[in-house]
């Protein structure tokens, strides 16, 4: 069972995700030659400290869930513990696989 339901639908089945941040530079320079620069970059959150005397802020993970049933994204800033309906499925086939007449 999933520990978050979907504000909108109140679904159960959520797949994690991110989002990823792809940059491409082009620069030219004045004789006419070109350069090409591709970099990857991070997409960070940051937390404002509630002291308004400090000068330094927190960065946080935030941790994305969509929900399977609606689509609506979630975000946390702590990790939840949720299962798709896939692995759902899948955990209930692997428990009434194991024979369990002979149990003692």
């Amino acid at each position: 069972m999933s520990e978050i339901k979907c504000l909108v639908c109140k679904g159960t089945d959520f797949r994690k995700g991110c989002y990823e941040v792809d940059v491409k530079v082009e620069i030219y320079n004045r004789n006419n030659d070109y350069f090409e620069t591709t970099t990857d970059n991070d997409l960070d959150f940051r937390l404002y400290k509630d002291d308004k005397n400090s000068y330094t802020d927190d960065f946080a993970e935030v941790y994305k869930y969509a929900c399977e049933k609606c689509g609506y994204i979630m975000s946390f800033t702590k990790e939840k513990n949720v299962k798709s309906h896939k692995e759902k499925q899948e955990e209930k086939k692997k428990g009434n696989s194991y024979d369990w007449r002979n149990f003692e």
